[in-house]
């Protein structure tokens, strides 16, 4: 059985060693074309014969004639442009907002001419257009693009507002056509990075349609559907470019300024002092007024910011978050979190919130909250696009320092089980049983008992550390700063999700952070190897680990 042509393109692209974000390019080349087998089938040849950077080169080309090499088309006369405003309805068709003094309302083209298209003669990019749009779909946008005065003004204008037509162009926003309609769209938020910031919208389904029943001419939804196709592209060719304009550096340990929370001014003090006291008041409070309280919150955090936090997380204002947790086997967890954070704090450097609350309701329908500071940077998993070699090199340089620290803090809670929680007591990893607690192991060789292969080398004669155990990049905050230079780094600025931590074999951090590796792009999978062979060689136990998981079984 030939395996599928789209996993295979994927495969062979991940294997042709292209700098990032260039194999993001190819990706996105396959996934956005109009026949993606089609695409795949391209792909697979144009890499076969060794033209993987070639292609992707070709890839740019077509992308910046769209963007920077773009020219704009002829402009609607006044009438025209009457027209344009009253079709749309004196509404933003981008956001459905009518404008305002600092963000106006204007009649501008849809797309920029491509002019970059037909300057060059040369048949490898028009046949790549003819496979991502269909020779049909192409042949329009030449004939266009060689006589753009042909083309009714109506057709290629809309009106919008200023910012939302800067959104529009630089992929951040698109309009995705429900087929088979030509005139209803879904609006959608395009972000390759988490610094690219949400376009406000009033309306997620704009109808291009003349809203002045005059019979006006209707925009052409192919200037819509190719930008829809191209937003990403976009996105990641204009990445490609500022990782271009990095200085080079031939080190590989890269000495970056490490994040440390900002120190308020000495005026606050006073303001500083009054919230500790009210907070000790707070705590004072009976434990079932609190509850009732943060149940409250927690429902505030889910209204104000939908979009934040996770399933048990909210985030709340003044710069907090609040967890909750209301299963039977979790309450430990959630009190294994707080003092997780208590620890690191008091005995490393390493950014994590600072726990002010923690609050249950034993006994019945257990629930229970723990209160925390927010820190500040993005998920690192939605960073990793904006991440170039020496960023990567930046941050995978300060986890391997925040690591070394986590590693040194001793086990005071339970002197007798060397394998624990912060508590002493049992150990909850979603890696064993699902997360059910287990032990705590008076030694490596009773952990190794409850796993498959417990008498492998790749199970004895470790060193038992303090370990996060859930290090990926959901839980890694990551951030960038200026550099002096006026260059931009990247940095660690927080960890967070502890509330699996404990005491466990040296090599468990390592192995358990690659337990959904097959999530994870390989440039990161690649870095967290490299990261770890600085801690030493573990490639024994990531063998009997992987045999492990392969078994199916969850230990």
């Amino acid at each position: 059985m030939s395996p599928d042509p789209i996993n295979h393109a994927s495969d062979l692209i991940e294997k042709a060693g292209l700098n990032h974000p260039y194999d993001e390019l190819l990706h996105e080349f396959i996934y956005r074309a109009v026949d993606q087998y089609e695409a795949a089938h391209y792909a697979i040849q144009r890499i076969a014969a060794g033209e993987a950077q070639q292609m992707a080169d070709d890839w740019v080309h077509v992308v910046k004639s769209v963007t920077t090499a773009g020219l704009l088309p002829p402009p609607p006369s006044d009438s025209q442009q009457r027209d344009v405003k009253l079709r749309d309805g004196g509404r933003c068709c981008i956001t459905g907002k009518t404008g305002s003094l600092w963000d106006p309302l204007v009649v501008a083209p849809i797309l920029p001419i491509p002019s970059g298209w037909i300057d060059i003669d040369n048949s490898r990019i028009h046949e790549l257009l003819g496979v991502f749009f269909t020779p049909s779909y192409r042949d329009w946008w030449l004939g266009y693009a060689a006589r753009p005065s042909d083309m009714n003004p109506l057709h290629s204008h809309w009106l919008v507002q200023r910012s939302a037509a800067s959104a529009f162009a630089n992929g951040f926003v698109r309009l995705q056509r429900f087929s088979p309609s030509l005139v209803e769209f879904r609006v959608e938020q395009v972000a390759m990075t988490p610094l690219v910031k949400p376009t406000g919208i009033r309306g997620l389904y704009p109808v291009m349609v003349d809203q002045s029943r005059n019979n006006l001419a209707k925009v052409d939804a192919r200037f819509i559907g190719t930008q829809a196709r191209l937003a990403s592209t976009i996105q990641l060719v204009a990445i490609a470019q500022e990782h271009g304009l990095e200085a080079p550096t031939s080190s590989l340990d890269e000495k970056e300024p490490v994040w440390h929370p900002r120190r308020s001014s000495p005026f606050l003090l006073p303001l500083r002092l009054f919230g500790r006291a009210l907070l000790q008041l707070w705590r004072l409070m009976p434990g079932l007024a609190r509850l009732k309280v943060y149940q409250s919150l927690y429902r505030l955090g889910t209204y104000l910011y939908p979009t934040h936090g996770s399933a048990s997380v909210r985030r709340l204002p003044f710069g907090l978050y609040l967890k909750e947790s209301d299963l039977e086997d979790e309450l430990d967890r959630i009190l294994n979190e707080a003092e997780a954070l208590r620890w690191v704090q008091r005995h490393s450097d390493v950014p994590v919130p600072r726990p002010l609350d923690v609050v249950y309701r034993p006994g019945g329908r257990q629930v229970a909250y723990l209160l925390m500071t927010r820190l500040p940077g993005f998920q690192l998993i939605r960073s990793l696009n904006a991440l170039s070699a020496r960023g990567a090199r930046q941050i995978m340089g300060q986890l391997e320092q925040y690591l070394s620290q986590i590693r040194k803090i001793p086990n005071t809670a339970n002197e007798a089980m060397a394998i624990c929680n912060t508590l002493g007591g049992p150990i909850a990893d979603m890696r064993l049983r699902g997360g059910k607690p287990l032990g705590p192991f008076r030694d490596e060789a009773d952990f190794s008992n409850i796993m498959r292969y417990p008498d492998d080398p790749g199970r004895q004669g470790h060193e038992i550390v303090f370990t996060h155990a859930d290090l990926n990049p959901r839980n890694i905050l990551v951030d960038q700063f200026k550099r002096p230079d006026g260059s931009r780094g990247w940095m660690v600025t927080g960890i967070i999700d502890w509330e699996m931590a404990g005491f466990y074999p040296e090599y468990w951090e390592y192995t358990k952070s690659m337990f959904e590796g097959r999530s994870w792009p390989k440039r990161y999978n690649n870095w967290i190897h490299g990261l770890w062979a600085r801690f030493g060689d573990y490639t024994k136990e990531m063998d009997v680990e992987l045999r492990a998981w392969a078994s199916g079984c969850a230990v």
